[in-house]
């Protein structure tokens, strides 16, 4: 089963555990391994992220670092949504020092 909008040659990620994306061109994802899986592929070109995504789930700032260390991105600079202050400060932090 393919996750490519039929409309789109690269996806849009939104990595989140409750909140929606904003529109319907953005693809839902609500865990690190699925996120991870799409990027290895390299077809992601825009990616927002939240931090909190559950209890026993890897954290959104753990995606980018692993995406930091691996020099794995989206095409796109990621976006961060998170509601957690000092989790998307970090998270922030580290994209704008290692995003190529």
């Amino acid at each position: 089963m393919s996750f490519y909008k039929e409309s789109q040659r690269y996806m849009k990620l939104f990595l989140d555990d409750t909140r929606t994306p904003p529109d319907s061109s953005w693809t839902l994802v609500r865990t690190i391994e699925e996120c991870k899986s799409h990027l290895e592929i390299g077809e992601v070109e825009e990616l927002s992220l939240d931090n909190d995504l559950g209890e026993g789930f890897l954290e959104g700032r753990e995606l980018v670092k692993w995406m930091a260390e691996n020099e794995i991105w989206p095409k796109n600079k990621p976006k961060v949504h998170s509601g957690n202050i000092v989790a998307a400060l970090y998270m922030r932090q580290m994209i704008e020092r290692y995003f190529k």
